[in-house]
């Protein structure tokens, strides 16, 4: 809250889009910290910077007897709500614990790295995507820096990000008048996350991408802020977007354009507008606002090649064959079944999102929009500018999909379509809440009898027309929302994965009590698809472990592309080349000490023994694992 007073007090807007602006600001700061390697004290810096704005805000608003500026400050409609659905929030999912995928694969891993290291994750250590966008990151490392390191933690400021935007909304309504709006705008971005993503309670980045896309364009088109000035709000807000994922960097620059031509036609195309002492201002803002995310990118990007040796890596670089090659042209059948699997998935009911798949969302969107354009005379230009580039945005989003599939993921994913309902979702979350801000009410509710006919009542009572549609087509065809509670809001079936991780803490504890915290440890964990070794490195960090062939022996099922088929001596000479101090046996099967069994020298006991030391001297490639009791 003292980062958004002075942000609010600096451009003098409302109190909501200082909150979104000031919380960006705090990512970016961190960002800042960790690049020059002090993102340790620098935590403690910004927070100690945002203490000293809070209190003097709260003494300058003392001394001159404002309390009205104490509530526009601090008591404004959307900054109560904020903290109230938070608090709820933090009160609901308090003792959660990480429980998908990619949370132990990356997300949780690379904050819990930076909390046990103090800086950003570096080539050759624990985290394999060390060279992702940190942006998420780093503000829940912020919050265990202040807090202690706790799982739940990092869904508490997960969703500090994501709620913080929502706010936006709610500028210019008061609790006395518009009550119903509050609830229903609350239980409406809710309903969005579940269809789109499942649930709220995540660490993933997909769903704070949307919110800020959606959410900066509808802050700045129902905003009308006549002061120039005010577009340096979004400054923050495009940086952190750039930060959070490296397709953040695309929805920046889509807000960028989407807002700058009606900025422009309105600073410069306009004979009052041209004088040189308001022209210059409005040109240095402009500046700023268009470069800062670009710049944001290029100085990630100078960080990864600086600490990787002047290189790159592959993954984010381009293939050399163009996308449009690749659909017309396929120069493999990998190729060739990767976009008819895309271009069905979009077409077809095959790959639904939420309740339906992209062809139908589109469809809805469509029909959506025309009817605002028809109802809201007075934004008909904005609505026209807005849904169309936006369209067309989503169909060169689309296309940077394709691409990932075929030139950045390998054959098995990029047929699968790896998480593409995820990343869909992405866009049409940010669709839905942009259609919300222009459908909202315009300041008051006016519940009086309107002689304006039938296009005028529908103006109205827009709000209500569309919460009716949403809930006759959503509630009827998404299962969840049957039986939509405050529980379902707070979902998050991490069951499976803490009876998982209670299971293996016997051995895991063992092996940390064993193993220097530097060590690097191979990790053997056979017939698994990869989520049980991901949940077994997270927990042994920050010890470096293996990415492949975490199975060893012909493979356990059909499909297992998993299980490296190789020698003892080729193992031996894996373990080598990633220089290993130890082996980690997880799962002991017969098979495994049936083909594997001369690796281990004879003291060993099959059933028992599960960590042993990687001897490299005196061997022939056999018996170099020696058991540690």
């Amino acid at each position: 809250m003292g980062y958004a007073a002075a942000v609010k007090f600096l451009i003098n807007d409302d109190a909501e889009l200082s909150l979104f602006s000031a919380i960006s600001l705090v990512v970016c700061l961190l960002y800042a910290f960790a690049l020059f390697g002090a993102l340790k004290a620098g935590s403690f810096i910004v927070f100690g910077a945002g203490m000293l704005f809070l209190i003097l805000a709260l003494i300058i608003i003392t001394v001159r007897l404002r309390k009205d500026l104490f509530l526009e400050y601090f008591l404004s409609p959307g900054i109560v709500t904020f903290w109230v659905i938070s608090g709820l929030f933090l009160f609901k999912t308090r003792g959660y614990t990480l429980a998908f995928w990619d949370e132990f694969s990356h997300w949780g891993l690379m904050t819990k790295e930076m909390y046990q290291s103090g800086a950003l994750s570096v080539p050759k250590g624990a985290v394999t995507f060390w060279y992702y966008s940190p942006g998420a990151n780093l503000f829940q490392y912020y919050f265990t820096v202040i807090s202690g390191f706790n799982e739940h933690t990092l869904y508490f400021a997960q969703f500090v990000l994501l709620f913080a935007p929502v706010v936006v909304f709610f500028r210019e309504f008061s609790f006395k008048r518009h009550l119903p709006f509050f609830v229903l705008t609350t239980a409406f971005f809710y309903t969005l996350i579940i269809v789109f993503f499942q649930t709220t309670v995540s660490i993933m980045v997909d769903q704070v991408l949307g919110v800020y896309f959606g959410m900066a364009l509808t802050a700045y088109f129902r905003g009308d802020s006549k002061k120039d000035t005010s577009l340096l709000l979004y400054v923050p807000v495009l940086c952190a977007l750039t930060l959070f994922k490296a397709s953040g960097l695309f929805f920046a620059i889509a807000i960028t354009i989407i807002i700058l031509i009606p900025f422009i036609l309105k600073n410069f195309f306009d004979k009052s507008s041209l004088k040189l002492n308001r022209t210059l201002p409005v040109v240095i803002t402009l500046l700023i606002f268009v470069l800062s995310p670009l710049i944001t990118s290029e100085s990630w990007k100078a960080h990864i090649k600086h600490v990787n040796g002047g290189q790159i890596p592959n993954l984010i670089q381009s293939s050399g064959q163009s996308l449009t090659d690749a659909i017309r042209s396929p120069k493999n059948d990998d190729q060739r079944t990767i976009v008819n699997n895309f271009f069905s998935a979009i077409k077809d009911k095959g790959r639904e999102i939420g309740t339906f798949n992209v062809k139908h969302w589109f469809a809805v969107f469509f029909v959506l929009f025309g009817i605002l354009f028809i109802l809201m005379s007075g934004r008909r230009a904005s609505i026209l500018w807005v849904f169309s580039t936006m369209t067309i945005f989503f169909v060169i989003y689309l296309a940077g999909i394709l691409k990932v599939y075929l030139f950045n993921l390998g054959p098995y994913e990029g047929k699968l379509l790896a998480s593409f309902e995820r990343y869909s979702a992405t866009y049409l979350l940010s669709f839905s809440l942009l259609f919300y801000g222009f459908a909202q009410p315009e300041s008051t509710f006016k519940f009086r009898q309107d002689t304006g006919g039938v296009l005028s009542a529908l103006r109205q009572y827009k709000l209500l027309i569309f919460y009716v549609f949403f809930m006759a087509v959503f509630f009827y065809h998404y299962p969840i929302l049957k039986n939509l509670n405050i529980n379902t809001a707070f979902a998050h079936l991490d069951y499976e994965t803490k009876w998982f991780r209670n299971k293996i803490r016997p051995q895991i504890n063992f092996v940390k009590s064993k193993t220097p915290a530097s060590s690097s440890v191979f990790i053997v964990f056979l017939a698994t698809t990869g989520f049980e070794h991901r949940v077994v490195s997270y927990e042994l960090l920050p010890r470096r472990f293996n990415m492949g062939c975490w199975s060893l022996g012909k493979p356990f099922f059909d499909g297992d592309i998993w299980t490296c088929n190789i020698t003892t001596r080729e193992w031996f000479e894996q373990l080598s080349s990633g220089r290993y101090t130890y082996v980690y046996i997880a799962t002991p099967y017969d098979i495994f000490w049936h083909t594997y069994g001369e690796a281990f020298d004879n003291s060993t006991k099959q059933w028992s023994d599960i960590l042993f030391k990687v001897n490299y001297a005196n061997t022939d490639g056999k018996h170099f694992l020696s058991p540690v009791r």
